[in-house]
């Protein structure tokens, strides 16, 4: 049972990721539908925060340049001053 559902969440993920495109960061991507599926049928018992941990990690990511940035402003105005 365990092994077609695994299967059946891998080829879904494929789907999915052919679909949104997301070649980067396929390995995180199946990694977060996998968890997610996991959870939704108590494979695992995880606290919500870790199953969500492979989005939190793009988004991580993708939001530190601009964190960078604004941060590197924010205290070029403090110097300023």
């Amino acid at each position: 049972m365990r092994k077609n559902f695994l299967q059946f969440i891998l080829r879904a993920s494929k789907r999915i990721l052919l679909i949104i495109n997301l070649k980067k960061y396929m390995f995180i991507t199946l990694l977060q539908i996998l968890f997610i599926g996991l959870k939704l049928t108590n494979f695992i018992d995880w606290n919500w925060f870790l199953v969500l941990s492979p989005f939190l990690l793009i988004t991580l990511i993708i939001l530190s340049p601009f964190i960078f940035l604004f941060v590197l402003k924010i205290i070029s105005i403090l110097k300023k001053q």
